[in-house]
Protein backbone atom coordinates (compact mmCIF):
# COMPACT_ATOMS: atom_id res chain seq x y z
CA UNK A 1 0.00 0.00 0.00
CA UNK A 2 2.75 2.56 0.88
CA UNK A 3 4.40 1.27 -2.48
CA UNK A 4 1.11 2.37 -4.29
CA UNK A 5 1.07 5.53 -2.57
CA UNK A 6 -2.42 4.46 -0.54
CA UNK A 7 -0.37 5.77 2.47
CA UNK A 8 0.12 9.17 3.84
CA UNK A 9 3.04 9.72 5.28
CA UNK A 10 5.39 12.65 5.90
CA UNK A 11 8.87 11.47 3.68
CA UNK A 12 6.92 8.97 1.19
CA UNK A 13 10.57 8.45 -0.51
CA UNK A 14 12.33 7.50 2.42
CA UNK A 15 9.14 5.12 3.97
CA UNK A 16 9.36 3.64 0.48
CA UNK A 17 13.27 3.36 0.86
CA UNK A 18 12.60 1.63 4.54
CA UNK A 19 9.70 -0.63 3.47
CA UNK A 20 11.77 -2.02 0.50
CA UNK A 21 14.97 -3.01 2.03
CA UNK A 22 12.80 -4.68 5.05
CA UNK A 23 11.02 -6.54 2.11
CA UNK A 24 14.43 -7.46 0.67
CA UNK A 25 15.61 -8.26 4.25
CA UNK A 26 12.39 -11.11 5.00
CA UNK A 27 12.75 -12.42 1.48
CA UNK A 28 16.53 -13.19 2.16
CA UNK A 29 15.69 -14.92 5.25
CA UNK A 30 12.09 -16.66 4.45
CA UNK A 31 12.87 -20.21 2.98
CA UNK A 32 9.23 -19.98 1.60
CA UNK A 33 7.54 -17.22 0.26
CA UNK A 34 3.72 -16.13 0.88
CA UNK A 35 1.49 -16.93 -2.32
CA UNK A 36 1.17 -13.65 -3.69
CA UNK A 37 5.07 -12.11 -4.18
CA UNK A 38 3.76 -12.08 -7.84
CA UNK A 39 1.71 -8.79 -7.64
CA UNK A 40 4.56 -7.47 -5.02
CA UNK A 41 6.89 -8.04 -7.81
CA UNK A 42 4.67 -6.30 -10.49
CA UNK A 43 4.42 -3.42 -7.94
CA UNK A 44 7.93 -2.93 -7.30
CA UNK A 45 8.98 -3.43 -10.88
CA UNK A 46 6.75 -0.77 -11.74
CA UNK A 47 8.86 1.66 -9.29
CA UNK A 48 12.18 0.11 -10.60
CA UNK A 49 11.33 1.55 -13.88
CA UNK A 50 9.23 4.53 -13.24
CA UNK A 51 11.04 6.32 -10.10
CA UNK A 52 13.53 8.99 -10.86
CA UNK A 53 15.03 8.98 -7.47
CA UNK A 54 18.27 6.90 -6.84
CA UNK A 55 18.29 5.60 -3.81
CA UNK A 56 14.25 4.18 -4.26
CA UNK A 57 15.31 2.59 -8.05
CA UNK A 58 18.35 0.84 -5.93
CA UNK A 59 15.88 -0.26 -2.88
CA UNK A 60 13.75 -1.53 -5.79
CA UNK A 61 16.23 -3.42 -7.61
CA UNK A 62 17.52 -4.67 -4.13
CA UNK A 63 13.70 -6.68 -3.60
CA UNK A 64 13.29 -7.52 -6.98
CA UNK A 65 16.56 -9.24 -7.33
CA UNK A 66 16.15 -11.19 -4.13
CA UNK A 67 12.63 -11.95 -5.42
CA UNK A 68 14.58 -13.27 -8.82
CA UNK A 69 16.36 -15.52 -6.73
CA UNK A 70 13.51 -17.01 -5.21
CA UNK A 71 11.88 -17.91 -8.30
CA UNK A 72 9.30 -15.19 -8.26
CA UNK A 73 9.02 -14.14 -11.94
CA UNK A 74 7.86 -9.77 -12.68
CA UNK A 75 7.71 -8.66 -16.38
CA UNK A 76 10.37 -6.11 -17.39
CA UNK A 77 10.95 -4.81 -20.79
CA UNK A 78 14.80 -4.98 -21.95
CA UNK A 79 14.14 -0.95 -22.88
CA UNK A 80 12.73 -0.15 -19.49
CA UNK A 81 15.12 -2.11 -16.91
CA UNK A 82 17.96 -0.94 -19.18
CA UNK A 83 16.77 3.14 -18.86
CA UNK A 84 16.07 2.41 -14.87
CA UNK A 85 19.17 1.25 -14.45
CA UNK A 86 21.39 3.65 -16.68
CA UNK A 87 19.55 6.81 -14.93
CA UNK A 88 20.42 4.76 -11.33
CA UNK A 89 24.11 4.26 -12.47
CA UNK A 90 24.63 7.62 -13.44
CA UNK A 91 22.91 10.15 -11.75
CA UNK A 92 23.87 11.51 -8.46
CA UNK A 93 22.33 9.37 -5.12
CA UNK A 94 21.72 10.58 -2.20
CA UNK A 95 22.70 7.06 0.13
CA UNK A 96 20.35 7.26 2.42
CA UNK A 97 20.02 4.15 4.09
CA UNK A 98 22.43 0.88 4.07
CA UNK A 99 20.73 -2.47 2.16
CA UNK A 100 20.58 -5.53 4.35
CA UNK A 101 23.30 -7.83 5.25
CA UNK A 102 26.14 -5.21 4.71
CA UNK A 103 25.33 -4.98 0.61
CA UNK A 104 26.70 -2.06 -1.11
CA UNK A 105 24.41 0.75 -2.89
CA UNK A 106 24.59 -0.90 -6.13
CA UNK A 107 24.44 -4.40 -4.96
CA UNK A 108 20.94 -5.35 -5.45
CA UNK A 109 20.74 -3.15 -9.08
CA UNK A 110 24.12 -5.39 -10.11
CA UNK A 111 22.28 -8.72 -9.10
CA UNK A 112 18.84 -8.04 -11.08
CA UNK A 113 21.03 -7.48 -13.99
CA UNK A 114 22.74 -10.51 -13.94
CA UNK A 115 19.60 -11.95 -13.07
CA UNK A 116 17.45 -10.23 -16.66
CA UNK A 117 20.69 -10.79 -18.70
CA UNK A 118 20.77 -14.40 -18.28
CA UNK A 119 16.81 -14.61 -18.45
CA UNK A 120 17.16 -13.04 -22.04
CA UNK A 121 19.70 -16.24 -23.03
CA UNK A 122 19.95 -16.98 -26.83
CA UNK A 123 18.51 -20.07 -28.27
CA UNK A 124 21.04 -22.34 -29.81
CA UNK A 125 19.28 -20.95 -33.17
CA UNK A 126 19.97 -17.00 -32.68
CA UNK A 127 23.81 -17.30 -32.13
CA UNK A 128 25.32 -14.35 -30.54
CA UNK A 129 23.36 -11.66 -32.43
CA UNK A 130 21.24 -11.59 -29.73
CA UNK A 131 23.71 -10.71 -26.99
CA UNK A 132 25.38 -8.18 -29.79
CA UNK A 133 22.14 -6.27 -29.44
CA UNK A 134 21.94 -6.30 -25.62
CA UNK A 135 25.63 -5.71 -25.43
CA UNK A 136 25.00 -2.82 -27.13
CA UNK A 137 22.41 -1.34 -25.42
CA UNK A 138 24.14 -2.19 -21.55
CA UNK A 139 27.67 -1.21 -22.11
CA UNK A 140 27.00 2.66 -21.70
CA UNK A 141 26.08 1.79 -17.98
CA UNK A 142 29.04 1.04 -17.65
CA UNK A 143 30.82 3.73 -19.19
CA UNK A 144 29.71 6.36 -16.31
CA UNK A 145 29.37 10.34 -17.51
Amino acid sequence: MLVQGKVKVADWEESTEVALYLQSLLVFRLQDLPSGMEKLGSEVATLFTHSHVVSLVNAAACLLGQLGQQGVTFDLQPREWIAAAAHALSAPAEVRLTPPYSCGFYDGLLILLLQLLMQGKPGPDQGCGWFRGVDHSVAPLFHGP
